[in-house]
C-alpha cells in the first residue's frame, strides 16, 4: 500500500533499518489503530507500510526492533517474565512484502544474570550473533540444534 500522507508515528526508540532499497520503522497508524512497519523507498521516494507478524501484540513486549537476519526482514521482540528472565522472539518475513510469509524463526529464553538485553546483531545461514553492549556479553545461537553459547568480550572505547 502506497501512502501519500503518513498518519503514523514511529514506535518509541525504534531505529530505522535499511533493507531492500527502503528505510523501515516500527510505527503506529492512528487511522487504522494498528502497529505497522512504515517503509520509505529511496528509489521512488514513496512511503508504504508492511504488516507486523499477525500473532504479535506489541503492547505485551518490553522492546522490539527490526533487523536483517539471513537476508530477510526480521521483527524481534523482547518480553520479561515473572523472574525477570526474558524471551526473545524473532519473526522472519521470508518473502518481502507478503504478510503471510512471516514465520517465527526462534523463541529463546535468556537468563536475567545479564542487565540489558541480548539483541541480534548479524547472522549466517546457521547461526545468529547476539550482543549485549551493556555487559560485554556476546552469544551465538545455533539454528541446527537451537543452542545459545555465551562469550565475554571487552568493551571498545
Amino acid at each position: 500500500m502506497t501512502i501519500t500522507k503518513p498518519c503514523i508515528f514511529v514506535h518509541q526508540g525504534c531505529i530505522g533499518l535499511y533493507f531492500g532499497d527502503s528505510l523501515h520503522w516500527i510505527s503506529f497508524n492512528w487511522q487504522t489503530n494498528a502497529y505497522v512497519i512504515l517503509a520509505y523507498n529511496l528509489l521512488d521516494s514513496k512511503f508504504y507500510h508492511l504488516n507486523i507478524p499477525g500473532k504479535v501484540e506489541l503492547e505485551k513486549y518490553t522492546l522490539c526492533c527490526l533487523r536483517n537476519i539471513r537476508d530477510c526482514l526480521t521483527f524481534c521482540t523482547v518480553m520479561r517474565d515473572e523472574n525477570w528472565d526474558y524471551m526473545v522472539d524473532i519473526w522472519e518475513m521470508k518473502e518481502y512484502g507478503v504478510h503471510t510469509s512471516w514465520t517465527k524463526l526462534t523463541s529463546m529464553q535468556v537468563s536475567n544474570k545479564f542487565p540489558g538485553y541480548m539483541l541480534p546483531a548479524c547472522s549466517s545461514d546457521d547461526s545468529i550473533i547476539f550482543v549485549n553492549n551493556e555487559t560485554g556479553v556476546l552469544a551465538t545461537w545455533n539454528a541446527r540444534d537451537e543452542t545459545l553459547e555465551y562469550r565475554n568480550f571487552d568493551h571498545v572505547v
